[in-house]
């Protein structure tokens, strides 16, 4: 086996993946975006931290969340409300008025959370007051309204900046959780989408690494767009397309997550076309697609799901990953064989003599 061809095989395949899996986000993006999977999360996540009916509807009553929904629906109408049953912790059921889930916010920051939910606490108050908010949080039923603001109370030495920021920093741990659980239902939809696109193009793992194998012209051409396309082409291709319809700094976004409060879906589906188009040509190079499968094998046949499974799951490890691989192996091939040091040499200098005398005796 030929180390130098064994790492352009890699190099190939690595390429391969690389291209398909950001092919994959781009799907996962569209998907999220348009089935709005972050502004029900979030809604979800609110509704259980803010479990009082009349705080809850006070609390999406507040201008700044207000405003957060407002610019998350792309318009200056009034957000319709919908009526939610929920217990109030007092044995009884009441009406909360909150906006349907599709109509969230993506994101909100934990400085506006923090302060909304103090306005609602003490709503005949413009600004919130640290006095008598022992007392407002007494008051409630047990809940987690009654625990995030009586814990915040407790280390905030009758400070309501204290408060505000003890608060904030409970919001912000809740989020990094929902974070946590976004990543691994967006992993499920990743493996779905990874096969779907792996059987789509006909990306059967297999047989593509066999044709790579065999056929030194066409790793050269794909070893050749994989360096051209790390050097020149990647930065573009991870460009998410959720396209801003307009300014907004009513959110903010987690560090490792997309703003997408105020999509433009006309623009970002045209922007999710052209990458895909833009990849699908870096595909060019590969033995892959529906048109060269007449002359199969009945054992080329039985492989070929084991071949698209393997790619799907390929593609769900994300293209991060594969870029990293994809540059490594690169480095490899272009550093060449570690040469040996002189004390290597001399080494083995000494053990080939010492071989030699055994030998003649």
């Amino acid at each position: 086996m030929s180390l130098p061809t064994l790492v352009e095989v890699c190099i190939s395949m690595a390429f391969l993946y690389l291209v398909l899996s950001l092919m994959c986000t781009t799907v996962n993006e569209m998907i999220a975006t348009y089935m709005k999977l972050r502004s029900k999360d979030l809604s979800g996540a609110i509704i259980s931290l803010v479990d009082h009916p009349d705080v809850l509807t006070r609390f999406y009553k507040h201008g700044l969340i207000k405003n957060a929904i407002k610019a998350a629906n792309r318009s200056d109408a009034t957000t319709p409300m919908i009526d939610v049953t929920m217990p109030n912790g007092a044995g009884e059921n009441k009406i909360a008025n909150i906006p349907p889930a599709t109509s969230h916010s993506s994101y909100l920051d934990g400085q506006s959370f923090a302060m909304a939910l103090l306005g609602s606490l003490q709503p005949g108050t413009p600004i919130p007051v640290i006095e008598g908010m022992q007392g407002t949080v007494q008051a409630l039923p047990d809940g987690s309204v009654k625990d995030i603001v009586g814990t915040a109370l407790a280390t905030a030495d009758n400070d309501i900046n204290k408060l505000r920021d003890n608060i904030a920093e409970s919001f912000d741990s809740v989020m990094d959780r929902l974070s946590g659980e976004y990543k691994r239902k967006t992993r499920f939809i990743s493996v779905l989408v990874g096969i779907g696109i792996a059987v789509v193009v006909n990306a059967d793992s297999l047989a593509v690494s066999q044709a790579i194998w065999r056929d030194s012209d066409l790793r050269d051409q794909t070893v050749a767009a994989a360096e051209e396309f790390v050097k020149a082409q990647y930065g573009k291709a991870v460009e998410l397309c959720n396209v801003e319809s307009k300014d907004t700094t009513t959110e903010t976004s987690p560090p490792d997550s997309p703003p997408d409060a105020t999509i433009d879906f006309a623009a970002t589906t045209n922007c999710v076309a052209d990458k895909l188009a833009m990849l699908d040509d870096q595909l060019k190079p590969f033995p892959i697609g529906w048109g060269n499968v007449g002359s199969l094998t009945a054992w080329e046949w039985a492989a070929k799901p084991f071949g698209l499974f393997w790619t799907g799951l390929a593609l769900s490890l994300g293209a991060p990953f594969w870029f990293d691989i994809l540059q490594k192996f690169i480095n490899f091939r272009g550093a060449g064989t570690k040469p040996e040091t002189t004390k290597e040499k001399k080494e083995k200098e000494v053990d080939a003599k010492v071989s030699d005398g055994q030998a003649v005796g």
